[in-house]
């Protein structure tokens, strides 16, 4: 299954738990949200894991600095463009690029020592992660206390 997948899927692949009326993998913009997935999935999800795991210094270094460029990338285009990737509407984007910001202070910053700066200092993002964070049961997932353990 490719990785983009498990986000469309959530169109149909819940049965009746999914929303007829939220459509997170349109037919209209798919190219646009693929553009963005195909960025920060390899540049900012994977790669806080492959510094996390990373057993030579110089392999840490390349992700750490691909992890923070993107972040700072992302900053600039949610500072300019709002809340979504797209700008206009919620999409599957939104959905995968926000496990990355939801664990990143809890996680990421003190356990993988993905500490150049913390999630504090990207206020960008302060509005992209409520669209996702307060969707219907999306909360109930998010528990800090789990992401600590692990």
């Amino acid at each position: 299954m490719h990785h983009l997948s498990r986000v469309r899927m959530f169109n149909t692949g819940f049965g009746a738990l999914a929303r007829p009326d939220r459509d997170l993998y349109p037919n209209d913009p798919r190219d646009r949200i693929d553009a963005p997935n195909e960025r920060t999935n390899p540049r900012l999800n994977i790669r806080v894991y492959r510094l996390c795991f990373a057993t030579m210094q110089l392999a840490y270094e390349k992700a750490f600095t691909h992890v923070f460029e993107m972040l700072d990338e992302l900053k600039t285009h949610l500072a300019e463009k709002g809340p979504y990737l797209l700008s206009e509407r919620l999409t599957g984007a939104n959905i995968r690029l926000y496990a990355t910001p939801v664990r990143f202070d809890a996680a990421y910053v003190g356990i993988f020592k993905c500490n150049l700066r913390s999630f504090a200092n990207y206020p960008a993002f302060s509005a992209c992660l409520p669209a996702v964070f307060d969707l219907p049961g999306v909360r109930e997932t998010a528990s800090i206390h789990h992401i600590k353990r692990g």
